[in-house]
């Protein structure tokens, strides 16, 4: 009972961070000027007549194109790239929520965060692929805990972190590769030679410790 009320407290202050910072990010973008990096994004997204094109285009970018395809849909509904801001705006909170919700931190600690220079301005504020990369590795870390059991849900996340940006791409190789050591090591662990005399305690303990993770991961 004290669980489910807790868990309720924490949703109800992780729904009204999120509005609060809504609010302040709106206000603070409304009052930003874009800078040439977003709209160059903008652009190449509005003025491209087909998807192939738009690849076309970002032979020449940085970056690779999830950003871009995002934008597409959105250049079609309005020339403005307002709708870009707001999109982006909506990307950071929910960003927000997700992190507030769920992240293994105190109400102060959330907040400072929630709040900081780089979530409500370079993350929120400024229109660019950062954003969608922050709220997939948050989504990763979110499910992390049953990717086990969920092990094409958090491929599908790492493939489209993958996708947002050259720093985005490089910390998916990272978390690929010390997700397949775990896999290997598990894998060793699991079929490796019978042990005997003091081997056969550590076992045990290693066997222990395998049961109380799995427990802890249901």
């Amino acid at each position: 009972m004290k669980r489910h009320s807790a868990q309720k407290t924490d949703t109800r202050y992780a729904i009204g961070l999120t509005i609060g910072f809504l609010i302040l990010g709106g206000f603070t973008a409304f009052n930003h000027e874009m800078w040439r990096d977003e709209i160059q994004a903008w652009l190449l997204a509005r003025d491209s007549a087909s998807f192939f094109e738009l690849f076309a285009h970002l032979k020449y970018e940085g970056h690779p194109g999830l950003w871009h395809l995002c934008l597409m849909p959105l250049s079609r509904i309005t020339a403005s790239p307002v709708i870009m801001q707001v999109f982006h705006l909506l990307i950071a909170g929910v960003t927000v929520y997700l992190f507030v919700r769920y992240a293994p931190f105190n109400w102060l600690q959330k907040f400072l965060f929630c709040f900081g220079y780089f979530v409500l301005y370079e993350y929120a504020v400024i229109a660019r692929n950062y954003a969608l990369g922050l709220l997939l590795l948050i989504l990763f870390c979110v499910l992390f805990r049953e990717r086990y059991k969920r092990p094409l849900w958090i491929g599908g996340i790492l493939f489209l972190l993958a996708h947002t940006s050259v720093h985005a791409l490089i910390v998916t190789i990272a978390i690929s590769f010390a997700l397949f050591c775990e896999y290997f090591l598990m894998k060793i662990a699991r079929f490796g030679p019978a042990p005997t005399g003091e081997d056969s305690t550590r076992e045990t303990k290693t066997a222990r410790l395998e049961t109380t993770l799995c427990r802890s991961r249901s």
